[in-house]
């Protein structure tokens, strides 16, 4: 079975089955394909299912921000993963929305990068203010971000 249907077919399965996890448990936020949370899975690392808003409303981090820094508050997670999207985030994007000197969103904008920045911006304060919670709980967190 070619390597990237195997992938597919594993992040469906996960995504539908009931996960018990007790203990401290790893979480990937804006996951995307959910590879990282499938290998950590395959080595018996404990994983809550992963979220990203491709897979439905339920799985949407902003709808749900305030159970998520709940959560990470709670010290249940020994370890978070967010895989931030870099529709509007990346310095290499063309035409540009964001410079060093405007990193909330250049002021040159047309009305759809303006929503393009504004969602990424809220996206980048959800993350902010996740990593806070996640720090203050004394558990790790890795943050993915685009580069040129």
């Amino acid at each position: 079975m070619p390597r990237i249907l195997a992938q597919l077919l594993a992040v469906e399965l996960l995504l539908h089955s009931f996960v018990e996890v007790e203990g401290q448990c790893f979480l990937e936020l804006f996951a995307g394909q959910a590879v990282l949370t499938l290998a950590l899975i395959f080595k018996n690392v404990p994983c809550c299912k992963p979220w990203d808003s491709k897979w439905g409303e339920h799985m949407d981090v902003l709808k749900h921000a305030d159970q998520l820094h709940r959560v990470a508050r709670s010290g249940r997670l020994g370890q978070a993963h967010l895989g931030t999207p870099c529709q509007s985030m990346s310095w290499a994007r063309s035409p540009a929305v964001r410079a060093v000197n405007a990193v909330r969103g250049l002021c040159t904008l047309t009305a759809a990068q303006l929503l393009l920045v504004q969602a990424g911006n809220n996206l980048a304060d959800f993350a902010v203010d996740f990593c806070v919670n996640m720090y203050i709980a004394d558990c790790f967190f890795s943050v993915e971000t685009a580069t040129k």
